[in-house]
C-alpha cells in the first residue's frame, strides 16, 4: 500500500494503491506524484480524501520550479576552490 507521501512502493508493485488527498497537504498536491501514484497500481486506485484536492493535484504541475540554493553553492564553491589556486 502506497501513501502520498511515500509513493515510491516496492519494486514488484501493488495490486491496489490508497492514495489519501486531503487540501491541508497543499505541497504535495502535484499532477506528478499524483500520476505516479495511479500508474504503480496493478489493479485498483482507490482516491480517499476531498474532491478539491483532486483538482488542485491534477492542476498544478510546477515541476520545473525548485526552491534550492544548489546551483549558487555549486558555483561559490567552484569560485572558492579557483580562488585557492590561484593564490
Amino acid at each position: 500500500m502506497c501513501f502520498e507521501e511515500e509513493i515510491t512502493c516496492d519494486e514488484s508493485g501493488d495490486l491496489f494503491i490508497i492514495v489519501p488527498l486531503l487540501k491541508e497537504h497543499y505541497i504535495m498536491l502535484r499532477r506528478n506524484l499524483l500520476y505516479t501514484a495511479v500508474t504503480r497500481a496493478k489493479a485498483k486506485v482507490i482516491l480517499i480524501g476531498q474532491r478539491q484536492a483532486v483538482y488542485i493535484a491534477i492542476h498544478k504541475c510546477d515541476v520545473g520550479q525548485r526552491n534550492t540554493v544548489l546551483a549558487d553553492r555549486i558555483v561559490a564553491y567552484y569560485n572558492r576552490e579557483m580562488s585557492k589556486r590561484v593564490a
